[in-house]
């Protein structure tokens, strides 16, 4: 094998002359690929000292003191013709040890690369609003929110779409006229509720606890008798006669008909005879079967909150300036809201729960069913517990009740970091698949989806609909590289002076997405000159880095977020993981669950940054389901059907993707000329001159919508079978796609989903998890690939050129990846630590 040779030269400074210089070092001078600290990319570092004599001594103590002196190694692969550079590195005197006797003079130089200006530019940081970075508008939803309030409760409940929060009252309110009037609060659950104790046997009553129907009042005289019946089951009675000139109670609490407690109480029964018993028994008056009995009149009220003046046909009423809770200035109308959706439990448990404690010495517990149950007015809970479920109508009116707003000041991610790159280093960001096919391939290649990643200051999306823009937001590069790591799982690497971000898996690859690995040195096939054997032969050995190996991994944005946004613990099951080991991932500086952000912006930081992934705009609004449309019939004139406009898309130009065919009737294929759309103006229309024709082929028409067209419909001229499959805007406008996933249960819609981390980790987190089989959002699923975490050490020849850090090498354990590489420039051998997958 023919060696290289190498040249050293020392430039003084900023000077560009170049002087020859000589330097000794011994035969293990290498070059060491080091990858950097929590990234992906390789590094070239010289291991190993260079000594200067005589005249290279002199030049090195001849300059000024505080020179920076730049060192650059040449190498020739043809006897010297040509010269290349191979390495550049630098060194100050204060770095060296100095002989001044001998005149020899030892140095280790530091390396200059790609890397050095980025690196050291990191953490500076800078207003991204003054560097300008490239701006779009969004299209954002106002999404109507359940409020649900048990009266004389110190929080609301708040519930959107298989979310939810609380939020603390100014003050309580015990008045009814004042939650439905004041503020437009809804009835939406009445029952009494009783309580059954025991008194000095500790016998178990809570079989009794229920929800009752008053069914019979008889008056007699002074007294009133009032019988109560369980709800949910008639066996079970309560009997409560009231003498009013004594002001005595007698209660019996029956089962089948069998009496099984009894008492004589006094009370300060109210008017209706069964509000509020203040039950103070006397031990002189307790018979064998003593009890106990809270009996209550138990109201809940709810309400939708909301930024129309409509919903479901009906009006909607302005927000008091003192509502109920923090008025956040975003939603500024509420109407009230009663579904149904309410349910009462006894339900109690020996073992902690997490929902507290009764007093009774038992354990809240949600009902018996299979759906999800929320708590809800948990301050005032006794023995019975208050439970919140969603409907199948709450989608109906959450999709009626949304309000499409415009975010006008959206960074485009690879935007914001060019210009910070520019302040820092002559390296460039290109936001096209040269520099990134995860983030601006025709669709990414692992979810297989077209999105793009935008920024924007919080206080932009806590005011929604804002006249001033935020006017600072500072940020760094370390900050944006950071999120894209531990949301994304994204690491960037430098090439030819440009910045790189890809998944994880491109670099697990081999440096691509393709299935076939990108293979840099084939062991199993490379021949070992002196014995004719692979070089991977006899070479099995390896151990395992277990240290690293986390047994759990949990999520956190800045702000408080929804639990689907924060998302599940992701648990390895492996017996090799190290136990007790977790590692949070904390995505600080920015959040994502615009949602919350909108509905709640009094608990979140002005601070920061909102991080979104858009994708083209929708231009009609869906069903709950999509946006897929079934095919109409129509026999000339207008079809039944308009589809709804954004109100977002009107001004712009979409694209609609259509079916048009003609009516088949009985076999027969009828008379049919063409289809024209008609704009709508309430229930004004609008010819058009586009004529759509029958085919069996998808047709696509592009349309300049009006600004102020609500939807369109269509003109058949003959009789026409016809679908609209899609309509999406085409002049470059974006906006926030809804995420629909069910967990344990729960249906979620998520908006700006696909940055909650239940997505995040079902589609990026699977490629470098520590085993296979692994617990994610709540279910047993597989990682797709296993983190490297077996390790081996092992020897070959580079040849005259340095290997790909990033490509993998074949050997009899698998395909190995690179980890450190240290090339001996004398030998031009290689010794690598190769990782390999676990399992």
């Amino acid at each position: 094998m023919i060696n290289p040779i190498y040249k050293f030269y020392l430039r003084l400074g900023t000077d560009a002359v170049e002087h020859a210089t000589a330097p000794i070092y011994k035969d293990d001078l290498s070059i060491d690929f080091e990858q950097e600290s929590g990234q992906k990319f390789f590094r070239k570092k010289l291991n190993g000292k260079l000594t200067f004599l005589r005249k290279d001594y002199e030049l090195i103590m001849n300059a000024p003191f505080d020179t920076i002196y730049n060192i650059v190694i040449k190498k020739s692969n043809d006897f010297g013709k040509t010269w290349t550079n191979y390495w550049n590195g630098k060194f100050m005197r204060t770095d060296c040890v100095i002989d001044e006797f001998d005149k020899v003079l030892s140095v280790q130089p530091s390396i200059i690369d790609e890397y050095t200006d980025v690196l050291a530019g990191l953490e500076k940081e800078y207003n991204l609003i003054e560097l300008a970075p490239h701006t779009e508008h969004l299209l954002l939803t106002k999404r109507p929110l359940i409020q649900v309030y048990k009266k004389g409760d110190k929080y609301v409940s708040c519930f959107l779409s298989g979310s939810n929060w609380q939020q603390e009252v100014k003050q309580r309110v015990d008045n009814i006229n004042e939650l439905i009037r004041k503020y437009n609060f809804a009835k939406t659950y009445e029952k009494i509720t009783a309580a059954v104790f025991g008194v000095g046997y500790g016998q178990d009553t809570s079989e009794y606890h229920g929800t009752y129907n008053l069914t019979d009042t008889q008056n007699n005289g002074n007294n009133t008798t009032h019988k109560l019946v369980r709800v949910d089951d008639a066996t079970y009675t309560i009997e409560l006669s009231i003498n009013r000139a004594t002001n005595f109670s007698y209660i019996r609490v029956l089962k089948n008909g069998e009496v099984k407690f009894e008492q004589l109480i006094y009370s300060n029964v109210e008017n209706d005879g069964v509000h509020n018993v203040g039950n103070k028994p006397k031990p002189d008056q307790f018979v064998t079967h003593s009890v106990k009995v809270e009996i209550k009149n138990v109201s809940v009220f709810s309400r939708l909150l909301l930024d129309k003046t409509k919903i479901l046909d009906k009006d909607t009423y302005q927000i008091a300036d003192d509502d109920l809770v923090e008025n956040n200035r975003n939603y500024r109308y509420a109407i009230g809201y009663n579904m149904g959706n309410i349910v009462t439990t006894s339900r109690g448990s020996k073992e902690p729960t997490e929902y507290g404690k009764r007093e009774d010495g038992l354990y809240y517990m949600p009902p018996y069913y299979s759906e999800k149950y929320y708590p809800i007015g948990k301050d005032t809970w006794d023995m019975l517990s208050f439970w919140f479920k969603f409907k199948f109508e709450d989608n109906l009116a959450e999709e009626d009740g949304r309000a499409d707003i415009e975010l006008k000041d959206a960074y485009e991610l690879g935007s914001c970091i060019d210009v910070l790159l520019q302040k820092v280093s002559d390296v460039r960001f290109v936001s096209d698949e040269t520099c990134s096919k995860f983030l601006y391939g025709e669709v990414n290649p692992i979810t297989r989806q077209e999105q793009r990643l935008f920024i924007t200051p919080k206080s932009n999306v806590i005011v929604s609909e804002y006249q001033d823009p935020a006017q600072k937001a500072l940020c760094t590069l370390q900050m944006l590289f950071n999120m894209l790591r531990d949301t994304c799982r994204c690491y960037w690497f430098i090439e030819d002076k440009k910045l790189h971000i890809e998944h994880i898996s491109y670099f697990n690859n081999g440096g691509t997405y393709n299935g076939q690995a990108q293979i840099g040195y084939d062991l199993t096939q490379l021949k070992n000159a002196r014995n004719g054997k692979p070089w991977s032969f006899a070479r099995g050995e390896y151990s395992f880095d277990k240290f690293d190996m986390a047994e759990r991994y949990q999520f956190k944005w800045m702000d408080d977020c929804t639990e689907p946004f924060d998302g599940f613990p992701i648990e390895i099951k492996s017996n090799y993981v190290q136990k007790g080991k977790i590692e949070e991932v904390n995505v600080g500086n920015f959040s994502s669950d615009v949602d919350l952000i909108m509905l709640n912006p009094k608990n979140i930081s002005k601070d920061g940054f909102v991080v979104m992934a858009a994708v083209q705009a929708t231009a009609t609004k869906s069903d709950y389901n999509g946006y897929f449309l079934q095919y109409q019939n129509k026999k000339d004139g207008r079809a039944d059907k308009k589809y709804h406009i954004k109100k977002g898309i009107r001004g712009h130009r979409i694209k609609l993707k259509m079916y048009v065919k003609k009516h088949v009737e009985n076999g027969v294929e009828q008379a049919g000329l063409w289809l024209s759309p008609v704009y709508c103006r309430g229930d004004d229309y609008e010819g058009t001159l586009i004529r759509l024709f029958a085919s069996n082929e998808l047709q696509e028409v592009l349309i300049d919508v009006p600004k102020d067209v609500d939807s369109i419909m269509f003109h058949c001229y003959g009789w026409m079978s016809f679908a609209v499959v899609d309509a999406k805007v085409v002049d470059g406008l974006r906006e926030l796609p809804f995420y629909a996933k069910q967990i344990d249960n729960v249906k979620y819609a998520l908006q700006n989903g696909y940055m909650s981390f239940v997505y995040l980790q079902e589609k990026f987190y699977r490629y470098d998890l520590p085993a296979r089989l692994i617990i994610m959002n709540k279910e047993y699923t597989h990682a797709i690939k296993v983190d490297r975490k077996k390790k081996q050490t092992i020897s070959f020849p580079t040849g005259l050129y340095d290997p790909n850090p990033q490509k993998l090498v074949k050997t009899l354990l698998g395909n190995g990846q690179f980890e450190k590489i240290s090339v001996n420039l004398c030998s031009r051998t290689i010794k690598a630590t190769l990782k390999y997958d676990t399992e």
